[in-house]
């Protein structure tokens, strides 16, 4: 358990085409970055790991590394699976659930991937992937060892939650609005 104090935060919005009703679309652009304070990011960089955008993007440009199979994933809060905010000693505090949802990127159009849930997991799936925007899309690449197992080659950050389209596909945000709209916009605005 960790406990951060994130009163010191600036956020970044990039949404453009959100539809009508709002967030309606699920192709919108839709894109948030926030900067954490100093004292925040010492903190995490010592119990956590970063990415590294730009390693991240390395991996992009040099191709697909040699592999047996790839599976993708959605790893994100789903608010079904969270519990109530609870109010104590001037807190509030908020059990949260981060949910892993393998499956495969069925469909890549402008920038959107759509990730297809795994069949076999479908039972086990929320009745809706609320609180899941902004999760990471990750691509795992493997080997199959002699015995069957499977053992890791590569991970990516392929793209960011951002829409439920049904019950079992979610809308990305991919690599490449991530690249042209969001890292550009940091750029400029945080000067890093």
């Amino acid at each position: 358990m960790q406990k951060l104090m994130l009163g010191g935060t600036k956020t970044l919005y990039i949404e453009e085409n959100v539809g009508e009703p709002r967030w309606s679309n699920p192709d919108a652009v839709d894109l948030a970055f926030t900067r954490l304070p100093e004292r925040d990011v010492a903190t995490l960089n010592a119990t956590c790991v970063f990415l590294n955008w730009d390693l991240n993007y390395k991996k992009f440009t040099s191709g697909e590394p040699k592999r047996d199979a790839h599976v993708d994933a959605v790893f994100g809060l789903v608010d079904e699976f969270s519990g109530e905010p609870v109010r104590g000693g001037g807190l509030v505090t908020t059990p949260m659930q981060g949910v892993l949802t393998p499956g495969h990127v069925v469909a890549r159009d402008k920038g959107v991937m759509t990730l297809e849930c795994m069949d076999y997991n479908v039972r086990r799936l929320p009745q809706s992937f609320g609180g899941t925007s902004g999760g990471g899309l990750w691509r795992m690449y493997l080997n199959v060892g002699t015995d069957g197992s499977y053992g890791e080659v590569e991970t990516r950050l392929c793209g960011l939650a951002s829409f439920q389209r049904d019950a079992t596909h979610i809308a990305c945000q991919g690599i490449e609005r991530i690249e042209q709209f969001l890292i550009p916009a940091i750029r400029q605005h945080f000067g890093t």
